[in-house]
């Protein structure tokens, strides 16, 4: 039988019996099931994306690819990875990315990799006296907020004022 990943399969079975010195065989037939093959299932690109997921995960990033080894040469071994160095300098991870890599499939890579993370975390960073006023920002450093008076004030809510405010910080 030629090896096939998935389909439909029947079995065929002889069934051999001694009877008195005398040997029956029949065969028969079992009914149609079907077989899923899962190979491959692991190197699967999938979304949401975990910020512990390896960077091949990332669209575009093939595992065991010229990207992937051009990345994990230079120690991005995880989504974190890439996405800390692409907040950080977007045009040197390009670089480290190649010429192998469209523009194209790079900006997809990149949408891919900002896109909502699962176990996303925020940080706040505080200044003046106590706890009372800061700056938050989400899991890829984009400023969400500012905190005033111990309270969550989104970007949007914010007065133009208070964006040079906090762009001043």
């Amino acid at each position: 039988m030629q090896a096939r990943q998935s389909g439909k399969y029947r079995l065929g079975v002889k069934v051999v019996c001694r009877c008195y010195a005398a040997m029956h065989i029949r065969g028969t037939l079992s009914k149609a099931f079907t077989v899923e093959d899962s190979h491959g299932e692991f190197a699967k690109k999938h979304s949401p994306l975990l910020l512990s997921d390896y960077v091949w995960r990332l669209v575009g990033v093939a595992m065991g690819g010229e990207a992937h080894k051009q990345l994990t040469g230079t120690r991005i071994v995880t989504v974190r990875d890439f996405v800390d160095l692409l907040s950080l300098d977007q045009s040197r991870l390009r670089n480290i990315v190649g010429g192998g890599m469209s523009d194209a499939v790079w900006k997809h890579t990149l949408e891919h990799a900002t896109f909502r993370v699962s176990n996303a975390k925020e940080y706040v960073y505080y200044f003046g006296e106590g706890q009372s006023t800061g700056i938050r920002f989400n899991w890829n450093y984009e400023l969400k907020g500012l905190i005033r008076d111990g309270r969550f004030v989104a970007m949007e809510s914010l007065s133009g004022g208070e964006k040079v405010y906090l762009e001043s910080q």
